[in-house]
Parts: structure tokens; C-alpha cells; sequence
């Protein structure tokens, strides 16, 4: 895995002691120009660096100091990561920022499709949910009707709001009170990133230079779901809560992981 180009720009300016272009920065780091001039500005914004011009130039204080120990540190962790474990980050943080939760099965159709073994990614989802770094949400629907339509690859935030919350612990007897009242039972996993900058940057950053095939199927396959989607005809699903006014139904959600205090569907 090459070195974030953040953080390889910032290294270079570290070590140089003195201002350089933007140029000169992209030759030493031997990166893309967009890249290095993104890297550049947001290292400036959080006075890590002080423009003047067209030169950049390392403010040594002991907060960047510690700041650069720190990302060092972080990055050096995350990107000893396989790529299985960048790209799976990576997916889900760019549904996460557009305010989607994904689909489990859709990741694995992804990741499947791109050369990964799904079981090995789940067992990776699986860990992720089980530390807190992913939140994971089961959507329930109980319908009188069998739905002969396919749960959508994403859903946004407020949709939860049409699954009110249930104890897990009274799911499978309710599940079980379903089913013998004839009632079919369609059960899905949604799945939310809740990591830092740090671990998310490095990620995305692999995720578009080393693997946009992957990038772009969940573009392609989920991302643009809801555009697509927006006459209700391609991806009918999409209108779930006015569908579903169709049947005789119940619908609840659970979250199937430790409390996450930091996450917040709005």
C-alpha cells in the first residue's frame, strides 16, 4: 500500500525546513497534482502549514508536532489493512456521508464482484460491527402479502423513522407469533460506518486510486439508487413507506451491535 498522499506531503514539508510549490512537493512525492494540492489545502486549513503565495511551508509547533506523531501512527496501522479491509472502510463511509445506510448483501455482491471472498468480508463486517466502528441495522416487515418487490440497496437516514425501534430480545418470539398468524416475514441488514477521519481518509484514498472498479460499482448499483429510483418505475422499492400502505404489514428495527452513543440517524 503506498503512503496517503497526505501525509507523504506533509513528511516532505517536514523534513525539507524550508517553503516549497506545490510542484515541488508533487515531484518529490511523485503523486498526482490534484491529490498533493487537495492534501496541501487542508493541511493549511488546520495551520499545519502556512501559504504564503505559491510556497507551502511546515509549521513546527508542538501541537503539529504531536499531530504528525499521531496521524503517522494511525496511518501507519491503516494501511497495513488489506485492501479487503480499505475498500469494505471505504464503501461504507461514502454511503455513511451521503446519509445512506447500505445494504449488507449489496457489499457483498460488491466486493464479490471486485475479486473478494464474501465470507471473509462478512467475517471482517462482523468484527467491525462487534468493536463499534459499524453500526448495523436489521430491518424487519411483516406482511400479509409476500412482497414481490427487492429491498432497496440503500436507505436514508429518516427512512428508520418509518421502522420503529424493537427489543431484540422480543424479536424472535415475535417473529415466531408472525409467522403462524400467516404472516411472511422479510428480514435485511443495513449497515452504517462510525469511524474517525483518520481511519475514513486513508480508505477513500485507496478506494480512488487503487480500486474505482469497486468505487464505481456502488456509484453505479446504490449511490444513484434514489435518483433513479425517483419516478418509483426502475426501483420501485424506493417508495417503500407509500408501497407498503398496499399491504397488511408491521415493520421494526433493531440495532444488531454494542450502543453506539455517536450515532445519530437524521
Amino acid at each position: 500500500m503506498l503512503e496517503p498522499v497526505l501525509l507523504k506531503s506533509l513528511r516532505i514539508l517536514r523534513e525539507s525546513g524550508g517553503p516549497l510549490t506545490s510542484r515541488e512537493v508533487t515531484e518529490k512525492a511523485r503523486e498526482t497534482p490534484d491529490y498533493v494540492e487537495k492534501a496541501l489545502a487542508k493541511l493549511a486549513e488546520r495551520d499545519i502549514l502556512t501559504r504564503t503565495g505559491r510556497h507551502y511551508r511546515y509549521n513546527n509547533t508542538p501541537a503539529n508536532e504531536k499531530f504528525f506523531e499521531r496521524i503517522s501512527s494511525v496511518y501507519d496501522k491503516v494501511t497495513g489493512r488489506p485492501e479487503r479491509d480499505l475498500a469494505v472502510v471505504g464503501l461504507l463511509a461514502m454511503a455513511t456521508q451521503r446519509k445512506y445506510l447500505l445494504r449488507l448483501t449489496t457489499l457483498l455482491e460488491i466486493m464479490s464482484e471486485g475479486g473478494f471472498n464474501a465470507r471473509e468480508v462478512e467475517l471482517f463486517v462482523d468484527g467491525e460491527v462487534s468493536g463499534g466502528r459499524v453500526g448495523r441495522f436489521r430491518i424487519v416487515l411483516g406482511t400479509r402479502r409476500k412482497i414481490l418487490f427487492a429491498t432497496p440497496p440503500v436507505l436514508p437516514f429518516h427512512y428508520i423513522a418509518h421502522f420503529p425501534p424493537i427489543d431484540p430480545a422480543e424479536y424472535d418470539r415475535m417473529k415466531k407469533d408472525w409467522i403462524d398468524s400467516g404472516f411472511f416475514v422479510t428480514e435485511e441488514d443495513y449497515l452504517m460506518a462510525n469511524y474517525p477521519d483518520e481511519i475514513v481518509n486513508p480508505a477513500r484514498e485507496c478506494l480512488n486510486r487503487e480500486m474505482s472498479h469497486i468505487r464505481d460499482r456502488l456509484k453505479e448499483r446504490a449511490l444513484a439508487y434514489p435518483r433513479l429510483g425517483a419516478s418509483g418505475k426502475e426501483y420501485p422499492s424506493l417508495r417503500w413507506p407509500t408501497i407498503l400502505r398496499g399491504y397488511s404489514f408491521v415493520a421494526f428495527h433493531f440495532l444488531i451491535s454494542p450502543p453506539l452513543d455517536t450515532i445519530h440517524l437524521q
